[in-house]
Parts: C-alpha cells; sequence; structure tokens
C-alpha cells in the first residue's frame, strides 16, 4: 500500500497491524475529500485523528483482489482531489 501511494504529495505514512490500518494523509480537508470519493466509489471506511488519517478495518476473511481494489481506488480518489 505504502509504495503504492508514496508518489502522492498528500501521502505521508501508513501505521497499523495486521488488517486494521490507517493511511496519513496531509490534512484534514484532504482526508475527508479522499474518505467522500472513496464514499462515492463503493469504499467503506472511518476517519481519525483530525480528519487526516484514512481507517481501514476491513473483514478478516476478505479476498485479496478485493483488498487490491480498494487501494487502486484510493489511488483514483486522490488523483481525482488533486492530492
Amino acid at each position: 500500500l505504502a509504495a503504492r501511494l508514496r508518489g502522492y504529495a498528500a501521502f505521508r505514512a501508513v501505521r497499523g497491524a495486521g488488517l486494521v490500518i490507517g493511511v496519513e494523509l496531509a490534512s484534514g480537508p484532504v482526508g475527508l475529500a479522499a474518505h467522500q470519493g472513496l464514499l462515492e466509489r463503493g469504499w467503506l471506511c472511518t476517519v481519525g485523528g483530525s480528519a487526516e488519517v484514512l481507517v481501514f478495518t476491513p473483514p478478516l476473511t476478505i479476498d485479496e483482489a478485493v483488498l487490491g481494489g480498494v487501494v487502486d481506488a484510493l489511488a483514483r480518489t486522490l488523483d481525482a482531489v488533486g492530492a
């Protein structure tokens, strides 16, 4: 995930353990825009911190292809919000 997002100026870090992770972005407004963009694309996540962290908590039985889909959706969302 970090390798895929490293080229985005708004990307700061990936934190967490196992499948429970947070993607830290540059600011709360960017986080909220990315959160909204993911919701519009059909992906669920929450925000943490001061909204600069996208929090993903998928089920333990999630398919690897679905995980790849959310990574691609996040990248497209960051493209769309100009991050």
